[in-house]
């Protein structure tokens, strides 16, 4: 997928964590425009450190605009997420923090047209996508996206279920990563039984 994008291609990176997908991303589209969201402190200010080239933000990606409680994890904190969206398991030592969340319809403008968004926001991936209608009907990006149960097991077949017609609705199709389009069912499918959990999604 990365090797499918032209040099100049602008990206996102929802939930960059550490960067290992944003550094696969400079390599393959160096004279892009990136932005790169992670409201996590310390991991935000060492991206900025490493990747001076890229625009890397503190906001929490969502479907509005405004401030929310963010739950980090110390210990594992790619597992970190919005409170609201987040199913951890209990046992988690978790710290909370009021961070400012951001739609990527009000973030991003026509000058920087995305050619990929990367969405890994641990149950958050729903509200990325409803706040992102404005750039999914002009872009037409490609996505890939992570999608799965919480670390808790808890399950949420509703907004499965939405996340699957909010991407159908948008004329997107769904695979998985060997390639095998999803049906809503089969997306259903893999998220219950845990069988995939990173997809892509392109019109």
């Amino acid at each position: 997928m990365l090797l499918s994008l032209a040099r100049d291609a602008n990206c996102i990176d929802v939930g960059a964590n550490v960067g290992k997908i944003l550094s696969s991303i400079l390599a393959a589209a160096p004279d892009g425009r990136h932005i790169a969201f992670e409201p996590v402190r310390h991991l935000r200010e060492s991206l900025m450190r490493r990747f001076p080239m890229v625009d890397v933000r503190g906001e929490a990606v969502a479907d509005y605009t405004g401030m929310a409680e963010f739950d980090v994890v110390p210990d594992l904190p790619s597992r970190s997420g919005l409170s609201t969206t987040l199913a951890l398991d209990q046992h988690w030592r978790t710290e909370k923090v009021s961070v400012p969340v951001i739609s990527l319809d009000e973030a991003v403008d026509d000058q920087s047209p995305p050619a990929l968004i990367k969405i890994d926001v641990e149950g958050g991936e729903l509200g990325v996508v409803r706040g992102a209608e404005r750039i999914l009907r002009q872009f037409r990006p490609t996505l890939a996206f992570e999608h799965q149960k919480g670390s808790s097991g808890t399950v949420n077949r509703k907004a499965t279920d939405e996340l699957y017609a909010a991407l159908h609705g948008h004329g997107y199709r769904v695979f998985d990563m060997d390639g095998a389009e999803q049906t809503a069912g089969r997306f259903m499918d893999c998220y219950l039984r845990g069988a995939r959990w990173n997809f892509v999604a392109h019109s």
